[in-house]
């Protein structure tokens, strides 16, 4: 089976469908890509397709986390250059460039981390002070929220550097 489905959604966006395979195969969306199988509920029944546990992408429909979804295949991948990356993978640290607006040598660019992260959870990204301000925010906000939690999953670190900020992964995602 093969076969490709595009659609033209708002503003001129084009998502791309595409589906290979018999009895199994790659599923690729605009949301990512997803390995399906046929799975033998038992004799009597029809093969039924289920999407595997081995996705490259989140589910379109799963709640996009921060660390797994986010955070870690942008360190991975160097996405951000030095505004995002490890200072020592082995022990989970990692900094993130973390800008004063009120600065007189602040750029859009650097807020490209936060505006990755909002793109990732759906949001649009705008042009406009409001907008950087508030991207921050949410970023930050998610980032106490991994911190404050009854079992945190990561831990701000002191950091030589104003710009930056450090922080360390706890637990299951070091």
């Amino acid at each position: 089976m093969f076969g490709v489905h595009v659609t033209d959604q708002n503003c001129g966006i084009v998502h791309l469908d595409m589906a290979f395979g018999v009895n199994g195969g790659l599923r690729v969306t605009s949301k990512g890509i997803y390995v399906e199988e046929e799975i033998a509920m038992d004799e009597e029944k029809e093969n039924h397709t289920r999407e595997s546990d081995n996705e490259i992408m989140p589910k379109q429909n799963r709640k996009i986390r921060l660390i797994p979804d986010f955070l870690i295949p942008s360190l991975n991948d160097r996405r951000f250059g030095e505004r995002l990356r490890w200072i020592n993978e082995e022990e989970g640290k990692l900094q993130m460039l973390w800008p004063h607006k009120n600065s007189s040598k602040w750029k859009t660019e650097q807020t490209a981390v936060f505006q990755g992260w909002d793109a990732m959870k759906g949001r649009k990204v705008a042009d406009g002070a409001a907008y950087y301000t508030a991207s921050k925010h949410r970023m930050s906000r998610a980032l106490q929220k991994l911190s404050k939690s009854s079992r945190p999953a990561l831990r701000e670190l002191p950091s030589p550097d104003a710009k930056y900020k450090c922080f360390q992964l706890l637990g299951r995602w070091r």
